[in-house]
């Protein structure tokens, strides 16, 4: 994992989205991508800009991380600056996909606004893992790393996009909430998988009554600071709806989660 993309706005939700994504970046030895998305090319959006660049430059400062134009060979972790003119999905489409990992606050519940948009455009857009932030600062992140496991394939992408953050956690459960009748992997073969990488990891069994509950009654009970999940949806038209337990997780939880929607 080498490149961390950060949608930045003058926003104080970015405040503790970059300084997740700075830590990570540290930790993982990656260089960190702020991306400014103009909707015009105004003189009040270039304001917008301004003050969004300058709240990505004081954070990289702060995190001890050299600002570049470009991405160099060797050295140090850098943090590089784009600023782009568009939409949140057309400019996340060319973003995203280049970038090993979205890190973003996730919006306030019942939000309809850029907050949600960009979000939406991260997870939807760039065909790559988003690690979704509670609005608040974070302590840890990563040492202590559940895995909600139902046997799909999403489930195992976001497992796989994971694996740099696995390596370097200190306890992995992986959580499965009743029976695993489903076709594909039970967790056992997980726990196989994540052996062959060195990992070690532990399963944890819920009834699977009420799935939400049972995933944030797992996270707590384990301490953890990452839950990793698939994200599912029921249909994409002009309204992303959501499956039951995505839509808990990207809007109303407050856990730290790492989700891919292939």
């Amino acid at each position: 994992m080498r490149v961390i993309l950060v949608p930045v706005a003058d926003r104080p939700e970015c405040v503790f989205a970059l300084e997740a994504a700075f830590r990570l970046a540290a930790k993982l030895q990656a260089n960190v991508v702020g991306c400014h998305v103009r909707p015009h090319r105004a003189d009040r959006a270039r304001l917008d800009s301004v003050d969004a660049r300058a709240l990505f430059g004081g954070s990289a400062r702060e995190a001890g991380f050299r600002i570049s134009k470009r991405p160099r060979t060797g050295g140090s972790s850098l943090a590089i600056w784009h600023e782009m003119v568009g939409t949140p999905e057309r400019i996340l489409a060319i973003c995203g996909p280049v970038a090993d990992l979205g890190v973003l606050s996730r919006p306030k519940p019942k939000s309809t606004g850029p907050a949600r948009e960009f979000l939406l455009a991260t997870l939807f857009s760039s065909a790559r893992p988003v690690l979704v932030l509670p609005q608040r600062r974070i302590g840890r992140l990563g040492n202590r790393i559940l895995i909600a496991w139902n046997q799909r394939p999403e489930a195992a992408l976001a497992v796989a996009a994971a694996l740099p953050l696995l390596q370097k956690a200190g306890q992995i459960a992986i959580v499965t909430c009743g029976p695993e009748d489903r076709p594909g992997p039970k967790a056992t073969h997980l726990r196989d998988y994540l052996a062959h990488w060195g990992i070690r990891s532990e399963h944890l069994r819920t009834r699977g009554r009420n799935v939400d509950d049972e995933i944030a009654r797992s996270y707590q009970e384990m301490g953890a600071d990452l839950l990793v999940m698939g994200a599912y949806s029921r249909h994409r038209m002009s309204e992303r709806i959501f499956g039951g337990v995505t839509e808990t997780m990207l809007f109303r939880s407050n856990l730290p989660v790492l989700m891919y929607h292939p």
